[in-house]
């Protein structure tokens, strides 16, 4: 079996500490690597996370808008192994099973033959 290494992207720009942490942590406890990266906040967010081991933050130093971000965040990602890449805005809520969802219809599309670019949650 292949291991498949997936990492989570966040993308902050000021964000509320008790909202980012809930997230941090639910994401840190489904995947194997979670950046934040941040549009220019002043904030140390780095500090909130300095237990969590699998946990690292890019400071852009300013404003970049989010695309920037984004593909700063997936080239780390790469560049760190990742096999696979979710996305996130620093006020997302998932429940604890999410990405482990979300994986298992990944791999199931992809075992039918499908090709497949993206997943993602509904309503």
């Amino acid at each position: 079996m292949t291991i498949r290494v997936i990492a989570g992207i966040v993308i902050t720009f000021h964000p509320n500490q008790r909202v980012l942490t809930k997230l941090v942590n639910t994401l840190s406890a489904q995947l194997d690597n979670v950046l934040i990266v941040d549009n220019g906040s002043i904030e140390e967010i780095a500090d909130w996370f300095k237990n969590l081991s699998n946990v690292s933050t890019i400071f852009l130093g300013d404003n970049l808008g989010i695309a920037k971000a984004q593909n700063v965040g997936i080239e780390c990602a790469k560049d760190r192994g990742a096999d696979y890449i979710a996305l996130f805005d620093q006020d997302s809520d998932l429940a604890p099973d999410t990405l482990p969802t979300l994986m298992k219809a990944m791999i199931h599309l992809q075992n039918d033959g499908k090709k497949v670019a993206c997943v993602g949650p509904r309503y």
